[in-house]
């Protein structure tokens, strides 16, 4: 049975910094082997870390360099016994390679593949508690460590505890020969060892087992970077039974990071946007409170946000219907998204810079065409209004690599959305052909203005278009009603067919009432200018 543990911590660190913490937590420990001639391992860095740093206090890592292909990488030689010795132990023949709570899982993976394996092993079982306290002196750190399990272990003679002081984030002043400058969660050190240290041969649930030990911290680059990993491995089956993580130091009292900000518009039709703002405490001090700043276009708005944050700890800020900012008439909006008025201070946090674009702008009748891919059965879309009533939709398809269109028939100015679907999850464009979707204005004489163009490729997408000068409540009984005999008058289908054209004795109610019901457009032209717009014949 895997026995696992919650690690309950304080942590403080004398002369350059003072932190106490405890928490329940089951931290999911990431072993990734590297070495600063590698290459991939350079490619994939970034990519691992971004997913670490987003999660951290629910993931850790510790990164252990080894010896190819560069073989005098300086953190390999720095603790070369040791490393040795976790490399044969998950038989390590590659680099770079990732360990999650002790199996390896692959290498270089997408962030959300690495995300949803973190998930997953966060899901496990606790069975263990543990008291750690650590303290710094004179560039040494000591550690004691208190284990009590849950339940009763007949066996545990295969059971180790670790502790790893890590470096979390190391710049060298010039890059290594894969081009890495910046290093994150570099081992330092293992106490006892990589054998690590067995806590007793069986154990009784509820009775403690306890640990000291001490190192120096000579190696650090920078003792501000300390952090401790404290993690208990079966060593017959390298499973990782439970981890905590003790962070380095935070660099101020009253600071917020500001992690994402997403689901965010990419098209408006008129002035609403929304989002969802992450926000992490970076800072010594509990975050009581702050105000989320929204710049749309130097339109600011701030929403007031109230809490208990910890360090480290993250929340969400949903934000919908800002409404009072203009539209930049290019159609190029700018947005900035920060905190200001951290726990009452003058701090600000970081901030993001995003950019939308204005919705699609079409006049009068308009045509989607859809060129399907080899899967045309799993294509289907919608057109929603802005009340998000479904207006038309269409299909799947019977045929592939074929154009398919359909002319919209809107009598009404609206913010309208397509939404496309995919009934594979691979979208219009990918494994089955380049599909793709065009959107065009109808004109009154007959040509096509493409207004839009694209693909998606996955099992949704959306695109926005705004209907303008389309006149609903004006019917084609009273347009006839003010026409001269001498105005010229043309009507068109949505497709841009002619219908009629007015003679000599103008446009006549019985002339229209022959062209049948729905949505057509009408040029009207006096000689001085022409007038198109959308009419409804009723």
């Amino acid at each position: 049975m895997i026995r696992k543990f919650i690690l309950l911590f304080s942590l403080s660190i004398v002369v350059f910094s003072s932190i106490a913490q405890t928490r329940n937590r089951n931290i999911v420990l990431i072993e990734e082997f590297t070495n600063t001639g590698c290459g991939p391992c350079a490619s994939y860095s970034p990519t691992l870390d971004t997913v670490i740093s987003y999660r951290l206090g629910e993931v850790i890592a510790i990164k252990y360099h080894g010896s190819y292909p560069d073989r005098n990488d300086p953190f390999y030689l720095d603790q070369q016994t040791d490393i040795d010795k976790r490399i044969a132990l998950y038989d390590i023949s590659a680099y770079p390679t990732t360990i999650m709570n002790g199996d390896e899982i692959g290498n270089s993976m997408s962030g959300v593949v690495l995300g949803n394996y973190i998930t997953s092993y966060l899901e496990e079982e606790r069975n263990y508690d543990i008291n750690v306290n650590s303290s710094v002196s004179d560039h040494n750190l000591s550690v004691s460590a208190t284990v009590v399990p849950v339940t009763d272990v007949a066996d545990a003679s295969n059971i180790r505890l670790f502790i790893v002081p890590i470096e979390e984030f190391y710049e060298s002043s010039t890059a290594y020969s894969n081009g890495e400058t910046e290093m994150r969660y570099i081992m330092r050190r293992m106490l006892p060892n990589a054998d690590g240290y067995a806590i007793g041969s069986a154990l009784v649930a509820g009775t403690e087992y306890n640990y000291e030990t001490s190192c120096s911290l000579s190696n650090f680059e920078n003792e501000n970077q300390l952090g401790i990993v404290a993690f208990l491995q079966d060593m017959s089956t390298k499973k990782i039974l439970a981890t905590t993580y003790i962070p380095r130091k935070a660099s101020g009292n009253d600071k917020i990071e500001l992690m994402n900000f997403e689901d965010t518009p990419d098209y408006i039709c008129t002035p609403n946007y929304y989002g969802l703002a992450t926000f992490r405490n970076s800072g010594a001090n509990i975050i009581t409170s702050a105000k989320l700043n929204i710049d749309v276009n130097g339109t600011v708005k701030t929403y007031d946000w109230t809490g208990n944050l910890d360090y480290l700890d993250k929340a969400t800020i949903n934000i919908d219907n800002f409404t009072g900012f203009t539209l930049n008439s290019n159609g190029n909006n700018n947005v900035s998204v920060y905190f200001s008025d951290i726990n009452g201070t003058d701090n600000k946090s970081n901030e993001f810079n995003l950019s939308f674009s204005n919705a699609i702008q079409a006049k009068g009748a308009v045509q989607l065409r859809i060129y399907t891919d080899r899967k045309p059965e799993e294509t289907t879309w919608k057109l929603l209004n802005s009340a998000g009533d479904v207006v038309e939709e269409g299909g799947p398809y019977e045929n592939a690599r074929t154009f398919y269109e359909h002319n919209f028939s809107l009598s009404s100015d609206d913010c309208y959305m397509i939404e496309f679907y995919d009934a594979g999850g691979d979208g219009i464009v990918g494994n089955y052909g380049n599909g793709y979707y065009q959107l065009y204005q109808l004109n009154s004489d007959g040509g096509k203005t493409r207004l839009g163009q694209g693909y998606y490729d996955g099992s949704y997408y959306n695109l926005n278009f705004n209907l303008d000068e389309a006149d609903s409540t004006l019917g084609i009984d009273e347009i006839v009603s003010e026409l001269n005999a001498d105005t010229k008058v043309c009507i068109y289908d949505i497709s841009g067919n002619l219908l009629l054209k007015t003679t000599s004795e103008g446009l006549k109610t019985t002339d229209v009432s022959k062209l049948g019901h729905g949505v057509m457009i009408i040029s009207i032209n006096d000689g001085n200018k022409e007038c198109v717009r959308k009419i409804v014949n009723k």
